[in-house]
């Protein structure tokens, strides 16, 4: 079947990726203050965070933002593998308990996680309390990660969960 190069470039602009370092609106984001980023991405393993800070680090040099980052994963992972690519970049880590998963790390063990690697990391109860919590940071470039089933509970929590 060809496909010539034309189609290519076109089905490239218009894919939909969800939770694939893409920008969240609706009322997670409204939870922010202004001048605010909110960000989603699905990275759930040591080589998707390695892929997302690289990503971030393109961000900050473009626009420079401080970095929140919002994590929760399943207990098959290590939050310090995981939070590792991080190192030097994040000005704070707030951890979640995924909702409803009962194989996720609990929120308090992640924020254990990273505060031994270095991080200023706390546990929230919630989605919207981490991003509440978030808002402290004026002007920061809110990420959430850590797991696909996080991601799906943050779309579905926005209403804008894809079709």
């Amino acid at each position: 079947m060809p496909v010539d190069e034309s189609a290519i470039a076109q089905g490239l602009g218009e894919v939909v990726w969800p939770a694939r370092l893409s920008p969240v609106a609706g009322k997670l984001r409204d939870l922010l203050g202004p001048g605010a980023e909110l960000w989603l991405d699905g990275g759930h393993n040591a080589h998707g965070t390695r892929a997302l800070a690289r990503a971030l680090a393109d961000m900050e040099r473009a626009r420079p933002a401080p970095l929140v980052l919002i994590m929760g994963m399943m207990n098959t992972r290590s939050p310090s593998a995981v939070l590792a690519p991080f190192a030097g970049m994040a000005e704070r880590i707030i951890t979640l308990t995924i909702p409803g998963e009962t194989n996720a790390h609990d929120a308090e063990f992640i924020a254990a996680e990273a505060r031994n690697a270095g991080f200023d990391a706390v546990a929230a109860r919630s989605i919207p309390a981490a991003l509440k919590s978030a808002a402290t940071t004026p002007n920061a470039r809110v990420v959430i990660s850590g797991s696909l089933y996080l991601a799906g509970q943050v779309l579905l929590k926005n209403g804008t969960f894809p079709d």
